[in-house]
């Protein structure tokens, strides 16, 4: 069996490298991994590549460019978590979808950040899933979960335990998020999800024993089914 992981930049980077929490991660991804499961995490960029893309802008750097510094970033996160692996990590960071099915294929847990400009590293871990033939996706973010809309913005947002993609699609379609805001999922992810057939769990990865669970098939955050 295959799942993968994505750890949200936030997770990693909030304010300051959170080198705690990716040690706990670390523990469990190679728990999970001794026990047979192979294992792809895909990390984001966090407050790190916000900044970056920001001074880019203000320094008169292209759309494009600002994606690509937000790309090397996400894979600076990436070593971070590789070094905290140690030997039970393949060494390098992958830089497509072919290399993330070589790299997966040595046994060892494969760490990707983003692959190219004007892609989400959500979309990044749908494809990742689909490629290696996952049996499951975890988003680790920093809510419990997906709401009805932005918790962090309305005190009336209710938290959704299960949903489908379709449903999960028509939400997206009529809440429109700017990247950086409130922004799950996009549509190629849900897209790429829902042909797939790859069920999905949310969870709040601030507490990472919860990415535990959720593999573990338990009911935590929300559970997305095709």
């Amino acid at each position: 069996m295959t799942v993968v992981v994505k750890l949200g930049g936030h997770l990693i980077s909030a304010e300051r490298i959170q080198a705690a929490r990716i040690k706990e991660y670390a523990e469990i991804f190679t728990r999970i991994n001794r026990s047979g499961t192979g294992l792809v995490i895909v990390t984001g960029g966090g407050d790190g590549a916000r900044e970056y893309r920001d001074a880019a802008t203000e320094l008169g750097g292209s759309q494009v460019f600002r994606d690509e510094l937000g790309v090397m970033v996400t894979r600076i996160n990436a070593h971070l978590l590789i070094c905290a692996l140690g030997k039970r990590a393949y060494p390098a960071v992958p830089t497509s979808t072919q290399q993330i099915r070589e790299f997966a294929s040595s046994g060892r847990i494969v760490v990707s950040g983003g692959l190219q400009p004007a892609q989400s590293t959500v979309a990044v871990s749908a494809l990742a899933a689909e490629s290696v033939g996952a049996e499951k996706l975890v988003l680790a973010t920093d809510v419990e979960g997906v709401y009805s809309k932005d918790p962090k913005k309305h005190a009336d947002a209710r938290l959704l335990k299960e949903m489908t993609f379709k449903q999960l699609e028509k939400m997206i379609l009529e809440q429109p998020q700017l990247p950086g805001e409130y922004e799950l999922f996009d549509l190629l992810s849900v897209r790429i999800l829902q042909r797939s057939k790859i069920p999905c769990s949310v969870v709040d990865g601030r507490v990472p024993s919860n990415v535990e669970k959720a593999l573990a098939g338990k009911k935590v955050g929300t559970i997305i089914k095709p």
